[in-house]
């Protein structure tokens, strides 16, 4: 016989679970009755819809930063190019 009336279930998926419980009494006769707990799991914080989303426009916004970086990069390398061919000019 045994005293506990508790249970563990470790590593749970996010869902939804029902938890279905059938007792016998103290002459190990089975009851009828089914008794159901109906649990819901959350995910945890960083696998939520509105995580993933900034994940995402994190992302994004990387990525357009990294174009606007070359972009930038480029148009400062002609203008240095300018320069010096203007400079060249200017010396002959």
């Amino acid at each position: 016989e045994t005293k506990n009336r508790f249970v563990t279930y470790t590593n749970l998926n996010p869902g939804r679970y029902v938890f279905k419980l059938k007792a016998t009494n103290s002459d190990g006769v089975w009851s009828n009755d089914i008794k159901s707990l109906t649990i819901i799991i959350t995910p945890p914080w960083w696998q939520t819809y509105w995580a993933i989303g900034l994940y995402i426009i994190v992302f994004v916004l990387g990525i357009w930063g990294i174009i606007r970086f070359q972009v930038n990069r480029e148009k400062l390398h002609q203008e240095y190019i300018s320069a010096e061919c203007r400079q060249k000019i200017m010396l002959i």
